[in-house]
């Protein structure tokens, strides 16, 4: 199983998911979890944006 995000806040996958989409779900959690444990919700949208583009 792959693991994203720490501790009990994180998801599972098959290990024979996509690499791609792996390394993708993983920034994007990256980028949620720590949007929850800042509490900023603008700044983790900026981010959000900026990541992805």
């Amino acid at each position: 199983m792959y693991h994203i995000g720490e501790g009990d806040i994180g998801f599972h996958l098959p290990d024979n998911a996509p690499t791609l989409i792996k390394i993708n779900l993983e920034k994007l959690l990256a980028i949620i979890l720590e949007m929850v444990q800042n509490k900023s919700y603008e700044a983790g949208v900026q981010c959000l944006f900026s990541n992805l583009s």
